[in-house]
């Protein structure tokens, strides 16, 4: 099943500024979701289930889950997509790994201030459920998550930062071993000149 990249991202644009600032409500979503997993003949987890799984939730987490879950009741088509697929996942896969872990950068004000971020979203959760983007292959998917992943990006920063200060540290070490040689050098010189 393939979907549309720019409809999803677009509407998750949007749910995403109209979230911005609002309390998220944890009953609410959760009642939202299996509510809507009932529609799409997904069988629902159970409140002990549901609280289980969500109990290492953050308030970002939350609002992740919300803007799908909206996503999926607002959006016909993408539910009617998303059916038969979901019905082949776990609900832990496809919602709650993916708002947990997948995707746990991803704020709803980093969503509002990159375009890229939200692809990032749309593309993982796309995934998470086992779709397709249309009009791309396989290979080309897996190539652009790899290129805008929030998190890779960021631990390749942080390999460049750790990288940066390492030569900074090997340059002083270099600089202190040559000021050393050079006082030494002067000493030397002072004692010949003292005998």
């Amino acid at each position: 099943m393939s979907f549309d990249l720019a409809t999803l991202q677009e509407a998750l644009r949007a749910m995403a500024l109209d979230a911005w600032g609002e309390t998220v409500s944890t009953e609410l979503v959760s009642a939202r979701l299996m509510d809507g997993l009932r529609d799409l003949g997904v069988t629902p987890l159970k409140d002990k289930e549901l609280k289980e799984i969500s109990k290492t939730f953050d308030i970002e987490s939350w609002r992740r889950l919300s803007l799908i879950v909206r996503a999926l009741r607002e959006l016909p088509e993408l539910a009617k997509e998303a059916a038969p697929l979901l019905r082949q996942r776990t609900v832990q896969q496809a919602f709650f790994d993916f708002a947990v872990r997948d995707t746990q950068l991803l704020t709803i004000e980093l969503l509002l201030k990159s375009p890229f971020r939200v692809e990032e979203l749309a593309r993982k959760w796309v995934r998470a459920i086992g779709g397709e983007i249309a009009g791309e292959t396989q290979e080309e998917s897996d190539a652009r998550v790899k290129r805008i992943d929030f998190g890779g990006v960021l631990k390749n920063l942080e390999a460049a930062e750790k990288d940066r200060q390492a030569r900074q540290q090997k340059l002083k070490e270099i600089e202190a071993e040559r000021l050393k040689k050079e006082r030494e050098a002067q000493e030397a010189y002072e004692r010949a000149g003292r005998e």
